[in-house]
């Protein structure tokens, strides 16, 4: 009985340091995912996994588990999503599974295409929190200005453009008005005239 999971997304992920994040792992098992594939599980239907509780007396501390492949499924599937700050609602990743053995193509299809609205809103919630954090960052508040990779990711998918800091240049204050008054050239010379007159009438000597 293979029972697949189908996902929207590559799990693990490339995170923005390089290294490998967001893995797909339910009961220490981890699955990997390739976005717009089924990933069959076990082919006899179950995983065993073997640990060891104590390291005092690990011959009676060893325990042996068996865990159906269904199961797996189901947990990753569930577990894959989150919750968001705007609204406290949980979202999915958009994961789906099933027994691809038993299933119609129809079926299956159908599942795709639920996966993928799934993971449209998903997305859409991701590109909703990230402008959260870009408003309060240019208010000075604790926040971010830069997406990450998988959020700007999200922008690319949905076709959005992320929001951009605008350097403006300062508003400068109005010019005042100078004003240039051309002096009238006949009062000029009435004025000189008279300055003339009354300093030459200085050195006259009176008449006897």
């Amino acid at each position: 009985m293979p029972w697949s999971i189908w996902s929207p997304e590559n799990f693990p992920k490339r995170m923005d340091d390089g290294s490998l994040g967001d893995y797909a792992i339910a009961y220490r098992i981890q699955v990997i995912l390739k976005a717009g594939e089924w990933t069959p599980l076990a082919e006899e239907g179950f995983y065993k996994d073997s640990y060891c509780q104590s390291f005092v007396n690990t011959e009676a501390d060893w325990k042996e588990v068996v865990t159906s492949a269904k199961d797996v499924a189901v947990r990753i599937c569930r577990d894959k999503g989150q919750s968001f700050p705007i609204n406290g609602k949980y979202y999915s990743t958009g994961l789906m599974y099933c027994n691809t053995d038993k299933e119609s193509p129809e079926i299956i299809k159908a599942l795709e295409q639920e996966g993928i609205k799934r993971n449209m809103e998903f997305r859409r919630q991701v590109v909703k929190a990230y402008e959260i954090q870009f408003r309060l960052a240019i208010q000075g508040k604790p926040g971010r200005l830069t997406p990450t990779g998988y959020e700007q990711e999200c922008y690319d998918i949905l076709k959005l453009t992320p929001p951009e800091v605008v350097n403006r240049p300062a508003e400068q204050a109005p010019a005042r008005e100078v004003k240039v008054i051309e002096p009238d050239p006949e009062i000029i010379s009435q004025l000189v005239s008279a300055e003339v007159e009354k300093r030459m009438a200085a050195y006259t000597l009176p008449k006897r």
